[in-house]
């Protein structure tokens, strides 16, 4: 373990981090770095809305990992700037609010790979309230300073050797996700999302193909929910999305972008731009294919998808504006080949892919109906800026 220690004096309760904690761990078969960071007064975490943000670098790479805190509890804020290296599970223990983060998700940082430039910053409704480590007695008292490197001793788990090929569906793997959802779920498999890949089918000329795999959608996907991917596009800001969407009652397959509200305790902007194509779908062992006309965005050949990403959420609001993140992890990037062409996993891919049928079926059935408890999203801290990597 490896412990930074902040010397400032701000006030006691939930703004004032004392601790931060990193170790190796292994969850679920999962390793990664278990992230403790230790408050003043941990019955203080639910009294205002506030951010915690971890920054580091792992492999010469800034990253960030986020946790949102209301009054509802500890949730981990959608995959975008601010949370790119995202928390696959948070909870509050005493005084210790505590994140994993798989090494996947952190870039994979090689065995005696230094993480360095820690640091931690705690955003309220005004603003910055606290930074660690800060230096003891400063006028300042958010000062920052950073903390010195913590050492990756547990190798990241390089991807096994994969017969993945672009041109066959589900295509690619982007990025997968352990068991067991990151927020307050209904308890269903339906929000339990385990992998997404990107495939140029053959059979399908021209479209791009999304699969997103969740634990399973029996007898039919959960009202009132959007199953999304995210992504970017090198150069462009704007936060693209496709998404399975049952809050009409029936399935919808749509398209469109997001916004993210500047401030730690934000509600995404989306809009709908359209539909996606006919050939989208489920089936009840949970594999969502999403098809987008690959014209929609100006895609071809060597265009690049970054940023690749996926979210759950409860919601019942049709503009899009609130919900709750019951499930979330960030990924890999694609380059597009054509497809009449299989191109193999070649380490863009972070693991094999799962076994699963990808006929659609059943895009409109009956839906019972569920009865949810609307929670504001907790949002990011900062715009997400053009994809870097």
């Amino acid at each position: 373990a490896w412990t930074v220690l902040d010397g400032d004096i701000d006030a006691a309760g939930a703004d004032d981090v004392t601790t931060l904690v990193m170790q190796d761990a292994n969850v679920g078969g999962v390793t990664g770095v278990s992230f403790r960071l230790t408050v003043a007064d941990g019955s203080d975490v639910g009294s205002a809305d506030r951010l915690y943000r971890i920054e580091y670098s792992a492999g010469g790479i800034a990253k960030a990992t986020a946790i949102a805190s209301t009054a509802a509890g500890l949730t981990i804020p959608e995959p975008g700037d601010g949370n790119d290296a995202v928390a696959s599970q948070v909870l509050l223990d005493g005084n210790d609010i505590v994140a994993f983060v798989p090494y996947l998700n952190m870039g994979a940082p090689a065995l005696n790979e230094p993480i360095h430039n820690i640091r931690v910053f705690v955003e309220g409704t005004a603003g910055i309230v606290d930074i660690a480590p800060s230096p003891l007695g400063s006028v300042d008292e958010k000062q920052p300073q950073f903390g010195r490197p913590f050492t990756v001793q547990q190798v990241a788990g390089l991807p096994p050797p994969s017969d993945e090929k672009s041109c066959e569906l589900p295509g690619l793997t982007m990025l997968t996700a352990p068991a067991g959802t990151t927020g307050n779920a209904s308890g269903t498999g339906h929000e339990d999302g385990r992998q997404v890949w990107i495939a140029e089918p053959t059979e399908l000329p021209g479209d791009l193909v999304f699969s997103l795999k969740v634990d399973n959608l029996a007898p039919a996907p959960i009202s009132g929910h959007r199953w999304y991917v995210y992504f970017n596009l090198p150069g462009d800001p704007t936060n693209h999305w496709v998404a399975l969407d049952t809050t009409a009652g029936v399935p919808q397959y749509t398209y469109g972008t997001r916004d993210v509200i500047e401030g730690p305790v934000g509600v995404g902007v989306y809009e709908t731009l359209g539909n996606l194509e006919a050939e989208s779908g489920y089936t009840t062992d949970g594999m969502i294919t999403l098809v987008m006309d690959k014209t929609t965005l100006g895609l071809d050949v060597g265009s690049v998808i970054d940023n690749v990403a996926f979210s759950i959420r409860q919601t019942s609001n049709p503009a899009n504006g609130s919900g709750l993140t019951v499930d979330s992890s960030a990924g890999g990037r694609y380059t597009l080949v054509g497809n009449d062409t299989c191109a193999v996993a070649d380490g863009l891919n972070l693991s094999t892919s799962r076994a699963g049928s990808i006929d659609p079926e059943a895009k409109y059935g009956g839906l019972g109906a569920l009865t949810l408890a609307l929670l504001t999203l907790a949002g990011l801290a900062r715009r997400r800026r053009a994809p870097t990597h």
